[in-house]
């Protein structure tokens, strides 16, 4: 069954305002647009759904979406012939084609199945794509059960009272409320896993401080036990001055408006004198000191931390603000926890994102 509380509910509803409106865009132009040329959906589809694969995949993709958007598609269907076109078993991707033409159907991505503690069959797997299709019709079910509890009547009658306007299936509301329910880890057991990796530092290595090493030395041992602190089989890394998104350059757009600039003066690293001066910034400046989640993909994205030895830094807090912003409010990251740690007279100080309102 979905562990899915009603205090939980209640903390999603205010979060999907504009996840709300870009999906019933999405689907009233999926109605009346040829999806398969129109490149204004497919952007949005794209940036809605993180579809970030080559011009060619994409023509396959948006090309079965078109042709399927009549009639009661098939996922397994889908997903054996996207695989035949592309050569890759997509099925995250195909559980969103098919749940656009088929709105009661659930999506397949890292949260809903982190929800019911379920893992996709690997590349290697015999019948990978029937193994897939038996994950997807569990999820079916699933759904299916838990609308059926009074929590699942809670919630689509709190969506509905929360969005009037919205003609959505039982479904779909469950699959929103889950999508911005993460449940790696809660927030508040990310904090506590910071804290005992920088205790552990201020016990074996604050010698460090002593001597004036190098922020980056300092991280790195930081990093090294917080590493310790998740497990082997949970398939995280933790890395540092990790500089990519996906396949490309890490960029943030930073919010600065709240600071003045005597803040940045007082501070005076690197990439404060550069926005002193009005200077365009590099992207090697975006590597976050430390960060928690899965190279290659968006999906686990835990911690993102900034460190300083003495001063408090306004680039890194509007660095941690952007990475920690909620992709329904426009962030391209959405790290659960944001740290900015630095170390004032050698005992560590913290200050977490998202902020509140954030």
């Amino acid at each position: 069954m979905i562990p899915l509380t009603k205090k939980e509910i209640d903390a999603a509803l205010p979060k999907l305002n504009k996840a709300v409106e870009i999906y019933l865009q999405l689907q009233n132009d999926l109605r009346r647009l040829d999806v398969s040329t129109n490149r204004q959906f497919q952007k949005t589809f794209s940036g809605y759904y993180r579809v970030r694969r080559d011009p060619e995949w994409q023509k396959y993709f948006f090309g079965l979406l078109q042709k399927h958007k009549h009639s009661k598609v098939d996922f397994e269907s889908v997903l054996v012939e996207l695989h035949k076109a592309t050569g890759k078993m997509e099925a995250s991707f195909v559980s969103k084609l098919v749940g656009s033409i088929r709105p009661e159907l659930p999506i397949i991505d890292s949260i809903v199945l982190g929800h019911l503690a379920l893992e996709l069959p690997s590349d290697g797997t015999e019948n990978r794509a029937a193994a897939i299709s038996s994950i997807h019709k569990n999820l079916i079910n699933e759904f299916s059960d838990f609308l059926k509890t009074d929590d699942g009547k809670y919630l689509t009658a709190r969506f509905k009272r929360a969005y009037p306007a919205a003609n959505l299936t039982d479904e779909k509301m469950l699959d929103f409320v889950l999508w911005v329910t993460p449940k790696i880890y809660s927030v508040q057991v990310l904090k506590e896993k910071v804290g005992n990796a920088v205790a552990v530092f201020m016990k074996n290595d604050r010698k460090l401080l002593k001597y004036g090493a190098h922020e980056q030395a300092i991280s790195h041992r930081i990093a090294v036990y917080l590493e310790k602190l998740f497990g082997k089989r949970e398939k995280l890394n933790v890395d540092c001055e990790y500089n990519k998104h996906l396949d490309g350059e890490k960029r943030i757009d930073l919010e600065l408006a709240q600071f003045s600039p005597g803040d940045f003066e007082n501070c005076g690293c690197r990439g404060c004198k550069k926005l002193l001066k009005n200077e365009q910034l590099q992207e090697k400046l975006f590597r976050p000191d430390v960060v928690v989640h899965s190279r290659g993909n968006d999906e686990r994205n835990l911690i993102a931390i900034e460190m300083k030895t003495d001063l408090f830094c306004p680039f890194d807090a509007a660095k941690l603000k952007a990475l920690t912003k909620l992709r329904v409010n426009g962030g391209l990251y959405e790290y659960q926890l944001g740290v900015f740690l630095h170390f004032l007279k050698g005992k560590p100080n913290f200050l977490f994102f998202p902020e509140d309102g954030q």
